[in-house]
């Protein structure tokens, strides 16, 4: 099977010498006036790295059978050898997509070219190059920067030595949390549905609003409802709940994240819900680890600040409502720890810390089954000086985080 992507790193340099074979086809018209963009090499087993997987064993075991397909004495190579893949990225003009194929195969010391399609499944085929497993040593060497995707431009980059290591996704949601539900569709489309706000520092029932929105590669928008099931206390919402709409926009570690609350009018249960969060824009910039920073799990650091607008009930004119607003602004510093892409046997997915000097929230994500995480974590506001009226004093949050692929 062959992979297609549109637009999608961490990098070194595969020697160019390795490479001649593929670059001269680079030069020559190839079928359907394909051209070669970029060349991308990994590897999946390495006995000295304690990286041994079934994927690995599999894709031996089949190579094994086709060496010895007409000479049951030819050599093979062990199970628990090295095994690396190298992968070509060829530009269709007549779809506008990258199409991704298998060209190498090295196992142990036998180097292995034919069509994988004769000696591996298709579904073993696909398996390869979604790297949905343990990998690491990660090579990309562009032939047509112009048209190789922005992360694999950046990839190329930097140069990292052995290890496990993460691929350099198209950007998360804004949140330290994966939505609540996620549904992924193909062409990198994403429908989420999300309760609370965790980088306007409202996490769980305390933003008031549920959340349900469309996202691809570097940005996304939203809509939000007004979801307010528990009446204050640590679960619920300080303020009134009301609608509201919202995006992000996320290039190259810049993060920008927007939510504009529209008015409802008020309850007519004598609550106290005279206050609202009208607007809030948070910015910030992203320092990831290239390396490990504590046993397998990656690190990140964000810094910035953002600015939110609370909206207070004022007199009423002519029978109408008026409200009066207030802008603050808050620093912004959040620590990340997270599992490396492939790591999807790691129980913990998650390790989040975040402070406004105001407030401060902590939590973590758990995953429980292959689909499905469980997020808990606590949040604490006023810490310096009075909180904002929008805010409880403090909120706890467990939530589900269930993620459907199509």
């Amino acid at each position: 099977m062959i992979r297609s992507t549109k637009h999608h790193g961490t990098a070194g340099r595969i020697p160019w010498l390795a490479l001649l074979p593929l670059a001269a086809t680079a030069m020559l018209p190839t079928a359907g006036d394909a051209q070669d963009v970029y060349v991308v090499e990994w590897t999946i087993q390495d006995p000295e790295s304690q990286l041994l997987q079934d994927i690995a064993s599999q894709t031996i075991d089949a190579i094994n059978f086709w060496l010895t397909r007409e000479n049951v004495a030819a050599q093979t190579v062990r199970l628990d050898d090295p095994l690396q893949i190298t992968v070509i990225g060829r530009y269709q003009p007549r779809s506008g997509a990258i199409v991704e194929e298998i060209v190498r195969i090295r196992a142990g010391s036998i180097l292995v070219e034919d069509d994988p399609h004769l000696y591996l499944s298709s579904g073993l085929i696909d398996t390869l190059l979604r790297r949905n497993y343990y990998w690491q040593e990660e090579q990309v060497d562009l032939v047509d920067p112009s048209l190789a995707p922005e992360y694999l431009r950046y990839a190329s980059e930097y140069s990292y030595g052995p290890g496990i290591r993460r691929v350099v996704e198209p950007p998360e949601f804004p949140a330290d949390y994966q939505p609540v539900l996620t549904l992924e569709l193909p062409s990198k489309w994403t429908v989420w549905g999300d309760i609370g706000n965790h980088i306007a520092e409202l996490p769980g029932l305390s933003y008031g609003r549920a959340r349900v929105g469309v996202s691809r590669l570097y940005g996304g928008f939203w809509g939000e409802l007004p979801f307010d099931p528990i009446d204050g206390g640590v679960f619920g919402a300080s303020s009134r709940p009301t609608g509201g709409i919202g995006g992000y926009l996320n290039l190259r570690g810049a993060t920008i994240s927007a939510s504009l609350g529209l008015t409802r009018e008020r309850d007519s249960t004598g609550r106290d819900d005279s206050v609202r969060l009208a607007t809030s824009i948070v910015a910030y910039g992203t320092y990831s680890s290239t390396d490990p920073v504590f046993g397998t799990m990656f690190g990140s650091v964000d810094l910035g600040g953002g600015l939110y607008e609370g909206a207070y009930d004022n007199s009423t004119i002519n029978g109408v409502s008026t409200e009066r607003s207030e802008l603050s602004f808050r620093p912004l510093v959040r620590l990340r720890l997270y599992p490396g892409v492939g790591r999807n046997d790691q129980v913990l997915r998650l390790i989040s810390i975040q402070s406004s000097l105001w407030s401060l929230q902590a939590g973590a994500s758990i995953r429980v089954l292959p689909n499905l995480d469980i997020q808990v974590g606590g949040a604490v506001h006023g810490l310096i000086g009075d909180r904002a009226p929008f805010q409880p004093p403090a909120t706890i949050w467990i939530m589900p985080a269930i993620r459907f692929d199509l």
